[in-house]
């Protein structure tokens, strides 16, 4: 996965596979897939239907801040997931950015990523996302946690057990918090 252009997609049945995007054309698979997006009012989900994060972030009090596009997704220090028609679409920045201009709720602000560990590296996705869409981004530098009881409360914090099964599998760590950290657009890496 770490080759350039190389993007991973996985259906909903499970199945997993890779493909280049650049065997293809880019752009214009990030334009069919920004069309598919629809004309979002404000921000855009790109998350199963039936996400419990996608349901809860939902509550969230502050949508869209100082005007920026809130991008709403799973996501990695190097990638984020779009959902789509039942099929997972890992994404590099370069696509991303592509879907993001041709969005029509994208004004060219700036944009927030409501997306894990994005900006957990200082030369990751949301550097990279800053600097092709020559724009500050919004990025949480460890996992990012809402609620169900419809506050809209948005931490960002490890886990509290790395073990799965555990019963703090599914807990955030409050006493080890992260942030929301702000990459500017220093040039195209």
């Amino acid at each position: 996965m770490g080759r350039p252009g190389v993007v991973g997609i996985r259906s909903g049945i499970g199945g997993y596979s890779q493909f280049s995007l650049d065997n293809f054309n880019a752009e214009n698979i990030a334009k069919i897939l920004a069309n598919e997006v629809h004309a979002f009012s404000s921000d855009a989900n790109w998350m199963e239907p039936n996400d419990k994060f996608s349901e809860y972030v939902n509550y969230r009090k502050e949508k869209d801040p100082n005007g920026y596009l809130d991008i709403v997704a799973h996501g990695t220090k190097y990638t984020i997931i779009y959902y789509h028609n039942g099929v997972e679409y890992t994404l590099k920045a370069k696509h991303v950015a592509k879907m993001i201009k041709n969005m029509k709720s994208f004004k060219g602000n700036g944009v927030r990523l409501l997306s894990c560990n994005t900006g957990g590296d200082p030369r990751g996705f949301a550097q990279n996302l800053a600097n092709k869409l020559g724009v500050p981004v919004l990025a949480p530098n460890n996992l990012l946690w809402t609620y169900s009881d419809k506050t809209g409360r948005l931490d960002v914090a490890p886990r509290k057990s790395n073990i799965v099964g555990n019963k703090d599998f599914q807990r955030p760590n409050l006493t080890q918090q992260g942030s929301f950290i702000t990459f500017y657009p220093k040039g195209r890496r």
